[in-house]
């Protein structure tokens, strides 16, 4: 097959994807306080094919001191849901007394690190921040927990990195803005933490952190020389903090960056509003655009060795699978009926599906925790919205399935809606009750979506 004729069936298919109509996913009504939102960060999939979702939260301080402090205060959530989206379980890590930004988590070892930002009061309406680490077992019980920083400290935007041995925390260290390096063994004790000479330039955002065959680290992430722009920087340090390289990168619209990936060769790519290719010499190989997918926040090797990259296309979800030289692949976005949507994060599963973890909005309602699952090329399983308020209400089971003649749905919130698609997306039939007679259809896998009051669910049906 000529090159040519492979470029056509490429773009083909990449045409085929863009026009394909997914079903409407739904949405999560406002629960609660109006100004309770949910950080979804990411997922983990466990050996019983359950998942696990980590997601950041502010409450609301329930007895907050006098004089009045900021009136939020974090709680680190752990969602567990079954194969099917159905919810089954809550830890959750409270920090009273503080406000608290969780920026990353990571699970290693059956043990879960977490790096955040506390938001300490100096005096009345100062605000220092410090930087929080703390690690817990998997139910959700904390083992050590450490801040780091003074009345001077302005932490911002912590990524977090773990190994065997060592706990690597990248942020901006100080009033100045400077990048900061921390290193701490995994019991808590830190071994250093200092200012990482990095390029001078207004708003630095560190965004990523690799760790390279030699021990080195890239570290990246993006700022600005003038109010007008947006550039890359990275910078490669040895174990000890001392800097080998600092760089800046200037590309006319792509200087965004969300985070950094590892390729399969000894390259790394940074992720944005494109995805650009460096070696570890910080050296620009190429830069790919998608207008599938003009903000990318999450990049995965596949097991046929492909990249799934997951982001935000107009106000979705987004999904596209693409090849070692950039080309797409296939790709799909997921509308979630007319709301604000934004994808963080995704996983490929031991099935070969995908879970994308992200957020969903509806108009000025507080974003909650949306969570989707997909097959291997990308068409839709289930969508499950989480409402931790009222999460035992906002649970959906369905019964039986298989399904002979009746479905039945048993959920304690008030029933919206029943909808069964076919797995072309069309409409079959539309219900109100929570018993339904599908002894017309013929036998086949139908998807069937959920609305309540309190949340939904969209997960697969199989017809006898």
């Amino acid at each position: 097959m000529s090159n040519q004729i492979k470029i056509i069936l490429v773009n083909l298919v990449i045409l085929l994807a863009s026009l394909e109509v997914s079903a409407q996913i739904g949405f999560l009504k406002q629960l609660g306080q109006p100004s309770v939102p949910d950080y979804p960060i990411k997922a983990e999939e466990n050996q019983d094919s359950t998942i696990s979702i980590y997601a950041g939260r502010v409450d609301i301080v329930p007895n907050p001191p006098s004089p009045p402090v900021n009136p939020y205060y974090s709680l680190f959530h752990t969602y567990k849901l079954d194969k099917n989206g159905s919810f089954i379980s809550e830890t959750r890590i409270d920090t009273p007394n503080f406000s608290m930004q969780v920026n990353d988590v990571v699970r290693k070892n059956n043990s879960i690190y977490i790096v955040g930002i506390l938001d300490t009061l100096l005096n009345t309406n100062i605000y220092y921040h410090k930087l929080f680490i703390a690690k817990s077992n998997k139910q959700g019980a904390i083992q050590w927990s450490i801040t780091v920083g003074d009345t001077l400290s302005n932490y911002e935007a912590t990524k977090l990195l773990v190994d065997d041995e060592y706990i690597y925390v990248l942020g901006l260290g100080d009033t100045n803005y400077n990048v900061q390096f921390t290193k701490l063994d995994t019991n808590g004790n830190i071994e250093y933490n200092q200012n990482i000479d990095a390029p001078t330039m207004f708003g630095k955002s560190p965004k990523g952190i690799l760790k390279l065959y030699d021990s080195t680290f890239i570290l990246a992430g993006y700022g600005n020389f003038s109010s007008s722009s947006q550039d890359k920087w990275m910078i490669r340090i040895k174990e000890n903090g001392d800097t080998l390289f600092a760089k800046t990168i200037t590309m006319s619209n792509s200087g965004w960056v969300t985070n950094i990936a590892h390729a399969y060769d000894s390259t790394f790519y940074t992720l944005g509003n494109s995805l650009t290719r460096f070696d570890y010499n910080g050296s620009q190989l190429a830069d790919y655009s998608f207008t599938q997918m003009p903000q990318i926040y999450s990049m995965k090797k596949t097991k046929d060795y492909n990249y799934i990259l997951g982001g935000i296309s107009g106000l979705d979800f987004s999904l596209m699978k693409i090849d070692t030289f950039g080309n797409p692949i296939w790709s799909y976005s997921y509308d979630n009926n007319n709301t604000s949507d934004g994808c963080y994060n995704v996983i490929e599963c031991m099935d070969g599906g995908y879970i994308l973890t992200g957020y969903t909005k509806k108009n000025s309602d507080p974003s909650q925790t949306l969570v989707i699952k997909v097959n291997s090329m990308g068409k839709l399983i289930y969508a499950a919205g989480i409402n931790p308020l009222e999460k035992d209400k906002n649970q959906i089971s369905i019964y039986p399935n298989p399904i002979v003649n009746n479905i039945n749905i048993k959920t304690e919130a008030q029933l919206k809606s029943v909808e069964i698609y076919n797995m072309q997306g069309q409409v079959i039939k539309i219900g109100y009750n929570k018993n339904m007679d599908l002894s017309h259809l013929p036998p086949q896998t139908y998807l069937i979506h959920i609305i309540t009051d309190k949340g939904f669910l969209k997960t697969k049906i199989q017809k006898k």
